[in-house]
């Protein structure tokens, strides 16, 4: 017995676990994300040095979401919705504007361009009801611009898209782009269904700048009951 328990417990270590790991992996869409959490740090420093401290959290207008609830397709709700975020980061919200088509082979989910004064937003989504993935969309891409407003951004394409997510929660849209960010099973056919996920960051590095930043607003607290003492 002792010697079966043995063989039993060597095959776990090293097949059995490995193949239920590589299962677990096909089945969950256990996606690799930023490995490198130095790129986040990096990031974090950035802001800090010129924001001094993030934003409060943003919540998503009541009104727009029982419009989106309705019709996830709603080009006057997102817009609204855009407007809000603009709002929240004190930008006028007069300034921007969102126009939203259908899905196009080699066109990204999202792109912004300046036209005049204003800022354009456009987005190319089949969104299928995923009002959360469009959301998200809406608030990393005016965070490219917003940055870019703010006279940040890094020449790496990587680091900068990894910036931008880390703003749009430094920003306060943490819990908005966690739930677009989610993995979700999509339909490729023939019955089947495959897990996919849009974002730089995944959900485990969303949390983790989430910590840090809850982290530093500790110390940030402290040093404010200290200059008043």
């Amino acid at each position: 017995m002792a010697k079966l328990t043995g063989a039993l417990l060597l095959f776990l270590i090293l097949i059995g676990i490995p193949r239920l790991r590589e299962k677990i992996k096909g089945n969950k869409a256990d996606f690799d994300g930023i490995r490198d959490r130095a790129l986040i740090d990096r990031a974090i420093d950035k802001l800090d040095g010129r924001f001094k401290r993030p934003f409060p959290a943003f919540e998503a207008p009541a009104d727009v979401m029982e419009i989106l609830g309705r019709e996830p397709d709603s080009e006057y709700a997102m817009n609204i919705f855009l407007q809000k975020v603009a709002a929240h980061c004190g930008y006028d919200r007069h300034k921007v504007m969102l126009r939203a088509h259908e899905a196009k082979e080699g066109m990204p989910p999202g792109r912004i361009q300046k036209l005049g004064s204003q800022f354009l937003m456009e987005l190319y989504m089949n969104n299928e009801g995923d009002v959360p993935g469009v959301l998200a969309v809406i608030i990393h891409e005016f965070c490219h611009f917003f940055l870019d407003e703010s006279g940040i951004e890094l020449v790496n394409t990587l680091e900068n898209e990894v910036l931008t997510d880390t703003a749009a929660i430094y920003f306060g849209f943490g819990k908005l782009l966690r739930a677009g960010y989610e993995p979700r099973l999509k339909a490729v056919g023939d019955g089947k269904n495959t897990w996919h996920r849009i974002g730089y960051l995944d959900t485990l590095n969303i949390d983790y700048v989430i910590s840090q930043l809850e982290r530093r607003e500790e110390f940030y607290k402290m040093t404010d009951a200290n200059v008043h003492d």
